[in-house]
């Protein structure tokens, strides 16, 4: 269960012993279900609204993935480039794709200088074949408020909708979900507009449009960790690894438990060909928040056999494969 430095030639410096592999929690019997989001449409012909077209879809997502417990079926940009209008079909399709359980949309509206937000959630009943998996509607929440509002209001929607979908909320739960991640608003604006261009809201991905948005944003609100994060992936695009690491390290300085973080920098960690033993540290961690994360399990496993914990790799791999026969990577190691 412990890893020296193998192959150290003359004059090397050998690496610290790792500690002993400890046997993380195992696979939860049940896994939770999957959701995804659509970006939000803009039912007015006033650019300026644009940014929460991705800003409030992101925003609702990961409040849902970090407080509801379920899994997250998107990338780590969490929005997609939009399709056309929202309708039941576009949905089903969407979520099949996916495998995702629930849908949630949404659209904004400006009367009398009020924000109007509109969330649907969906729950989706799956067919035999994407075609034949049929959307229905859970429940819509439509609220007006100020600008200053809006997490607030995705929060206050989650929470409705959650109760429609017979979800339990802990009453700490309903303040996470309203809580805001900044408390500059413009910071905020910024992280949608950037967002909207590194996915391609307007057609096409620009990510120098991107990274000026966001950049902008972590200058405003060095503490706005989700723009640090996606800040991040900007420079790995740009072929800027370590500097991508190092925004992903700050954004856990600032936040340690702070999931979609911790999942970014240990990806990035191993892509760069880092310690290994810091990369298993950040699986670590993962696996340790969410046991029912096979993908974090099976990098949990791959860095314990590269660190040569070959009985803790065997046991996280065997795990993997239990819940899910078909991973020929895990089989493979």
């Amino acid at each position: 269960g412990t890893a020296a430095s193998a192959g150290a030639g003359p004059g090397s410096i050998a690496a610290p012993l790792l500690p002993l592999y400890e046997s993380t929690p195992d696979v939860p019997a049940t896994l939770p279900e999957r959701f995804a989001v659509l970006p939000f449409e803009n039912r007015t012909s006033i650019r300026a609204l644009d940014y929460l077209r991705a800003g409030a879809a992101f925003s609702l997502a990961e409040k849902v993935e970090l407080n509801l417990g379920l899994a997250p079926a998107y990338g780590p940009l969490v929005v997609e480039a939009p399709v056309v209008s929202v309708t039941a079909e576009v949905v089903a399709r969407f979520a099949a794709a996916r495998q995702a359980i629930w849908v949630f949309t949404g659209w904004v509206m400006r009367p009398d200088w009020k924000l109007q937000m509109g969330v649907t959630l969906w729950k989706i009943s799956p067919g035999a074949t994407v075609a034949d998996s049929v959307a229905t509607p859970v429940g819509e929440v439509v609220a007006r408020d100020d600008f200053s509002a809006v997490h607030r209001m995705i929060g206050a929607a989650i929470a409705s909708l959650a109760d429609k979908a017979g979800w339990r909320l802990r009453p700490e739960t309903l303040a996470l979900l309203s809580a805001s991640p900044t408390r500059d608003l413009y910071a905020f604006t910024l992280l949608g507009r950037g967002l909207g261009h590194l996915v391609g809201l307007d057609g096409v991905v620009n990510p120098v449009a991107a990274a000026h948005d966001l950049d902008k944003a972590v200058f405003i609100d060095p503490f706005l960790v989700e723009a640090q994060r996606l800040d991040a992936v900007v420079r790995e695009l740009e072929g800027k690894p370590n500097r991508a690491i190092g925004k992903y390290n700050y954004a856990l300085d600032l936040r340690p438990s702070y999931y979609p973080a911790i999942r970014a920098a240990a990806v990035a960690s191993a892509a760069a060909g880092n310690k290994a033993d810091v990369t298993r540290e950040l699986y670590d961690r993962m696996v340790r928040l969410r046991p029912w994360d096979l993908d974090a399990r099976f990098g949990l496993g791959n860095a314990l056999w590269e660190t040569g914990a070959a009985a803790g790799a065997q046991r996280e791999l065997a795990r993997v494969v239990a819940r899910d026969p078909r991973h020929l990577p895990a089989r493979r190691i």
